[in-house]
């Protein structure tokens, strides 16, 4: 920490010696625009120079410089108009940005603490926009309504999906289908959201993929137990009703399409799922209640 201090003090110094101060001296303007005239007669040119405890930025052609501005490679701002230096949070069109008071308002770039919350500047300065997922190091981050990064939050966005955002911003990924059907796996299915997200695609596919067969299985089960049995019974209709509304129900809530559904209650009922076909089970004569 002591050293990063350091480097902060010497990085300040730098920037405020490159800052000239005038002493005396004379403001004056053409069509172009304003420029300075020291007491010796030159021009402040290509340079920043503090004016009455203003600091003031000039281009090459010595003009005063409204808006952007880059001196010994770095970006300052200068508020157009008026031409001073802009310290801080700045609004340029769309897009927010920071100039650092810590070191002599120079533009802030990538990862920035700022008070309690955390930024994400790009290469141009501009702040990633509020509510906004982007990627650094090949790992996802999401921005609150405020611009900063979430962190140390849990959310559950819906279509059995969990995110878990870290101290760092980085989002942990967790698919609660896998716990349909007592997956104890499903507790420790935990992937960071990343670029490509093929990890979290694959989890995904194959967690809702293993529920819809594990479902599957267990209808077909119920099927067996309750409307096979009636065959042939004045109960087998209706029971027959009651089992494809229950598998529509079901099978939807875990994201399976209407015509998988579909062709699952047809190979069901057609004796093409399952272990054995209706024609190798014997008639039910218990309930057989036809006239």
């Amino acid at each position: 920490m002591k050293k990063k201090i350091t480097a902060v003090m010497v990085t300040a110094a730098l920037t405020a010696a490159f800052a000239f101060t005038a002493f005396a001296g004379e403001w004056g303007s053409d069509e172009k625009g304003s420029w300075y005239k020291n007491d010796s007669g030159s021009y402040a040119r290509e340079q920043m120079m503090v004016i009455d405890g203003v600091t003031y930025g000039f281009d090459q052609s010595a003009y005063m410089v409204n808006g952007w501005k880059q001196y010994d490679s770095k970006w300052y701002y200068f508020e157009p108009g008026a031409g001073n230096q802009v310290s801080g949070w700045k609004q340029v069109g769309d897009n927010w940005y920071y100039l650092n008071p810590n070191i002599g308002n120079v533009m802030q770039t990538s990862w920035q603490q700022i008070g309690a919350k955390l930024y994400y500047f790009q290469e141009d300065g501009s702040m990633v926009k509020a509510g906004t997922r982007f990627y650094v190091g090949g790992f996802a981050y999401d921005t609150d309504d405020t611009g900063a990064v979430k962190r140390n939050v849990t959310e559950e966005p819906g279509n059995g999906r969990i995110l878990i955002y870290e101290s760092d911003g980085r989002i942990k990924y967790k698919n609660d289908t896998l716990l349909t059907g007592n997956k104890a796996a499903g507790n420790d299915v935990y992937v960071y959201l990343t670029e490509n997200n093929e990890a979290v695609k694959t989890d995904t596919a194959t967690a809702i993929n293993d529920a819809i067969n594990d479902k599957k299985d267990e209808l077909y089960e119920k099927y067996k137990e309750d409307v096979r049995s009636a065959a042939n019974t004045k109960k087998f209709t209706d029971r027959q009703a009651k089992w494809e509304e229950k598998v529509r129900r079901q099978l939807t809530e875990l994201s399976a399409s209407a015509e998988d559904i579909t062709a699952y209650i047809l190979e069901v009922e057609y004796g093409q799922y399952g272990d054995s076909e209706w024609g190798n089970e014997e008639d039910n004569e218990e309930d057989n209640e036809w006239d």
